[in-house]
């Protein structure tokens, strides 16, 4: 069938997940907790996954969670966002979090709510044993 409707592509996988920072500094994911797992049907996208901080060397500027595939770069704007939690943080601050996934990037840009912005310095916010969720939909 040619019609562009029927579905041609399915496929469920995982990918390890890494976790690093906009600015400098690492982030270390304990490896018996970074394996995601994704369902791609056609171009949309769906993931989720649980991450563990094993350990960190001063991380500076924005938290970025790795995905499985780069996000679609479409004509009026397509990002979406990730929901997700974050537990055991340096301000122990769980709820101020969000997620964006942005065109052409295969990365979750984290976020930390700053008075009345978003803020980029949520690296900073991670810590040794800190553990994170996510579930995200998106187009690749």
């Amino acid at each position: 069938n040619t019609d562009s409707n029927t579905l041609d592509d399915y496929e469920e996988g995982t990918w390890t997940m890494a976790l690093t920072c906009s600015g400098s500094g690492t982030i270390t994911i304990n490896t018996s907790n970074d394996t995601g797992h994704y369902t791609k049907i056609g171009r949309m996208v769906h993931c989720v996954g649980y991450f563990n901080v094993s350990a960190i060397s001063s991380p500076v500027g924005r938290l970025n969670i790795s995905l499985p595939f780069t996000p679609a770069t479409l004509a009026e704007g397509g990002t979406a966002f990730a929901s997700m939690g974050l537990h055991g943080l340096v301000s122990n601050n769980a709820v101020d979090t969000i997620g964006e996934i942005g065109e052409g990037a295969a990365f979750i840009d984290v976020y930390m709510a700053d008075s009345n912005d978003f803020a980029s310095d949520s690296a900073q916010q991670i810590d040794t044993g800190t553990d994170g969720r996510l579930s995200v939909s998106y187009l690749a």
